[in-house]
């Protein structure tokens, strides 16, 4: 069960503000993206997310692509039906 209130959303993509002093693979001023989970809420001028789930945005996509490559590789594969004719 889930509290509210509830901040939703898992997928994001921005610029790092911030990083944990353990953190290695990304600093602040790198754009990023990733999933996190349902109770971090992603529909948030910030995010906090663990290290396992940010990781650098591809130069070939802006942000609402960035944001939306976690939402298409989990949902197309589980939704995809192919048909023989």
């Amino acid at each position: 069960m889930v509290s509210t209130p509830l901040t939703l959303g898992t997928d994001f993509a921005g610029v790092v503000v911030e990083s944990g002093p353990e953190v290695r693979h990304v600093k602040p001023g790198d754009t990023v993206y990733g999933l996190v989970p349902m109770h971090s809420g992603s529909f948030a001028e910030y995010v906090v997310a663990k290290p396992n789930e940010v990781t650098h945005m591809p130069k070939s996509l802006n942000f609402v692509q960035a944001a939306m490559e976690h939402r298409m590789k989990t949902t197309a594969p589980g939704k995809v039906v192919l048909t023989v004719n």
